[in-house]
């Protein structure tokens, strides 16, 4: 808190005597920094503001003289006092990040879930003064999110949705701290909960070829074609979704534009590396043509014209498809095909594996992928191929128990199990090409 220095004082504003005079200045010495040693500059404001005029202050010194009080306790202790609980906080650091989702900032599926962190701090230590929490009680919060007790369901939270909220809390008290309403933000030094998300693996070799089998099969439609761009190109859904033909060259698919299911209109992608350009492999081109004179078929069935600026996903009726709709979609068709469990994003995860396990460089992936640098593709997309495990154990192995002669025993020659003689890996398509865009860039 910042420390006052006298009682403060009231300065006219008018050439008039006190009694007759209905403007001020209040003024607040903040003393000296002890850090710089130098005199702060002093907290004024003009009294009676326009809004307390409209609410029929009169601005006559006595009310002058009530208002320094005020403000004094405001410089002290916040705009609110010391009085100024967690829930005031939560209001107000909710509404700063709606703010930055409105400059282009964050995203509005990132204010969605600030809005429930914010909800849940609140209902656990919404009464509690912002001065009163101390490590003690952040403690106790991290607790009750993993037991339950703080959450809004009532069930136990994941530590990644903890560690979301412990985050939000933190954000929270560091505005508090550069208010100066608080003098340490109580959540510093403090281990937040862990993420304990585990990542989802890549699609087996197998289980992949099958699943684009059942993509490319009959007459195409839209979601299929959908699901194939996320398998074989690595889009995302709001990356696919904002797709227009016109971004669909004979050789390439120009990634420029997404919808978000927070959004009516389209937006800009995520960050300036998720503008991109994916080579297409040509079993893609060809089912990207028969798409789109399928959907030029049904459009003029609905009186649309298909131009450049037509959706590639389109709904029944002909306009882009709403993201959580195709998600829903996707959860049926799943089902029904033996993929229960596999969400979209981890189609991409598929398509980054495979991409680092055909022996693509870094650098390359991560452009491909829409990531600024390599970090992402090391700590999360590059799973081990299953297949990958076994070659690396026959080579460990051929080392280990190469053919030898150990006092007069023969060793070696043996390798795992599932690993053909050559050392090649039984289902290797993806390595020679088939249907990666390696071989196509």
């Amino acid at each position: 808190m910042p420390e006052i220095k006298g009682r403060g004082s009231i300065v006219r504003l008018e050439d008039k005597p006190r009694a007759r005079c209905r403007k001020w200045r209040l003024v607040v010495d903040m003393g000296v920094d002890p850090v710089s040693k130098k005199r702060r500059p002093p907290k004024t404001r003009r009294f009676p503001s326009r809004e307390e005029v409209a609410s029929g202050v009169k601005g006559t010194y006595s009310e002058s003289q009530e208002a320094l009080r005020k403000f004094i306790d405001e410089v002290e202790n916040g705009p609110f006092g010391t009085k100024l609980s967690m829930a005031s906080l939560a209001e107000e650091w909710l509404e700063r990040r709606r703010k930055l989702m409105a400059s282009g900032s964050i995203s509005a599926g990132t204010v969605r879930r600030d809005v429930v962190r914010a909800k849940t701090i609140a209902s656990w230590m919404g009464r509690v003064k912002i001065t009163d929490v101390s490590q003690d009680t952040v403690l106790s919060f991290y607790v009750a999110l993993r037991t339950g007790e703080a959450s809004i369901s009532g069930k136990p939270l994941s530590g990644t949705t903890a560690q979301g909220i412990a985050m939000a809390l933190d954000s929270m008290m560091r505005l508090a701290l550069k208010k100066r309403l608080i003098r340490e933000n109580p959540c510093e030094g403090l281990e937040k909960p862990r993420n304990d998300t585990e990542e989802k693996e890549a699609l087996p070799v197998e289980v992949l070829r099958r699943l684009i089998l059942d993509l490319l099969e009959g007459q195409p439609d839209a979601r299929r074609m959908g699901v194939l761009l996320a398998i074989t190109c690595g889009l995302n859904r709001e990356e696919l979704l904002g797709l227009n033909w016109g971004d669909v060259a004979w050789e390439a698919l120009r990634v420029r534009k997404a919808h978000s299911a927070d959004e009516k209109e389209l937006t800009d992608t995520k960050t300036p590396f998720r503008k991109r350009l994916i080579p297409l492999y040509p079993e893609v081109r060809s089912a990207l043509e028969a798409w789109r004179t399928v959907q030029a078929a049904q459009l003029a069935g609905l009186r649309i014209e298909q131009t450049v600026g037509t959706p590639v996903i389109t709904s029944s009726v002909g306009t882009r498809m709403h993201p959580e709709n195709f998600a829903k979609w996707w959860r049926k068709w799943r089902g029904r095909h033996g993929l229960d469990g596999i969400g979209l994003h981890q189609l991409r995860h598929t398509f980054a594996t495979y991409l680092v396990a055909g022996g693509v460089d870094l650098v390359t992936a991560a452009g491909l992928m829409g990531h600024g640098s390599t970090q992402m593709l090391d700590r999360v997309y590059a799973h081990v191929v299953p297949e990958n495990k076994a070659r690396a154990m026959a080579t460990i192995g051929d080392l280990m128990f190469g053919p030898l002669e150990l006092e007069g025993r023969k060793v070696g020659g043996g390798i795992p199990t599932g690993i053909p003689e050559n050392g090649a890996v039984a289902s290797d398509g993806f390595a020679e090409g088939a249907l990666t865009c390696g071989n196509d860039f």
